[in-house]
């Protein structure tokens, strides 16, 4: 919901676990193939309200940082993120951290460090939500 807050500043349209079906030969289903798979985005905006934003924006939330807790994990999310490009050009993907929006934020396994969440500034800033014309 942080994430949709931000953005109904910048956005017309704001949608929570939109689908996005694109095409994919590998999805299997009970023994018969579908054309399409039909991925949830967490947050999808579109219609900005400034000419220099993207034209569609998505936003995947990950539990993990970097979504990395195997390697089968990174490379589905990766192909994930190329099957909903290809099929979206005009989308643009961000993925962030659940540790880094809600919570007392990251710790670090190695230092132990915790890192705090990110502030709205912060998250508008990786968006790239800076516009010129307002």
């Amino acid at each position: 919901m942080r994430i949709s807050n931000i953005l109904g500043s910048f956005y017309e349209v704001i949608g929570i676990e939109v689908f996005t079906p694109t095409p994919n030969e590998k999805y299997v289903y009970d023994g018969e193939e579908f054309e399409v798979k039909p991925y949830l985005l967490d947050v999808y905006a579109q219609m900005p309200i400034c000419p220099d934003f993207p034209r569609q924006l998505g936003v995947e939330i990950d539990g993990k940082k970097g979504h990395k807790t195997s390697k089968h994990q990174t490379i589905r999310d990766e192909q994930r993120t190329k099957d909903i490009q290809k099929s979206f050009p005009d989308l643009k993907l961000f993925r962030f951290d659940t540790k880094d929006l809600i919570g007392r934020g990251y710790v670090n396994p190695k230092t132990k460090k915790r890192h705090p969440i990110l502030t709205d500034n912060e998250i508008t800033a990786e968006l790239g939500l800076k516009c010129t014309h307002l």
